[in-house]
């Protein structure tokens, strides 16, 4: 088995949407046409020429469509949540004050990018329904290895009614590595990241 990936989302967005998003049919991968255009960068290097392995061929997207074509995204985010390695390494938070809700799993498998291409696919679904806001997905290397070994696969952002990979060098993309590392730092075992 392979080191899993990391995946974490935060989305603005209000009670009444969350709830038509989780209870809607969830979307097939070939809903959004720019798989291609996912880029990692590695912490060290500061690398930003893809991936850092060739995941575009090894892409499973028939496995996912199949998964996703069986329930809605409610039904989904908590199968995301249950193939964590510990449940203690997978949570979903809404906080009603602010709107935000954050959905972290910190063991998600890495065979083929299923579990990850799985979890964006679910994820960017929220766009159609997100009322106004924001809300941004990352697949990262978190637990294994030092600091000079981590790299982020994905990045997207989520607006209403799109969403889209980050490039590397993007302001955005940055800050939403470190908000994902701090999301995953609050319930991993590890040290907090700089």
């Amino acid at each position: 088995m392979s080191e899993p990936y990391s995946a974490m989302a935060q989305l603005q967005i209000s009670r009444s949407a969350l709830k038509s998003y989780l209870a809607a049919p969830a979307r097939p991968t070939s809903y959004w046409s720019d798989w291609a255009d996912m880029r990692g960068r590695k912490d060290a290097t500061g690398r930003q020429d893809g991936l850092p392995f060739s995941l575009h061929r090894e892409m499973d997207f028939d496995s996912v469509d199949r998964w996703l074509s069986e329930g809605d995204y409610r039904s989904h985010l908590h199968d995301i949540l249950g193939v964590a390695e510990m449940p203690s390494a997978a949570r979903f938070d809404y906080d009603e004050q602010t709107g935000l809700a954050t959905i972290v799993n910190l063991t998600v498998g890495a065979e083929c990018f299923r579990n990850p291409l799985w979890f964006l696919a679910t994820v960017r679904g929220a766009a159609d329904y997100m009322d106004a806001g924001s809300g941004l997905a990352v697949i990262r290397q978190h637990l294994w290895g030092g600091s000079k070994s981590k790299y982020t696969l994905a990045v997207s952002q989520l607006e209403p009614g799109s969403s889209r990979f980050l490039n590397p060098s993007a302001d955005a993309y940055t800050d939403a590595v470190h908000r994902a590392g701090t999301a995953f730092t609050a319930i991993s075992l590890g040290p907090p990241e700089v």
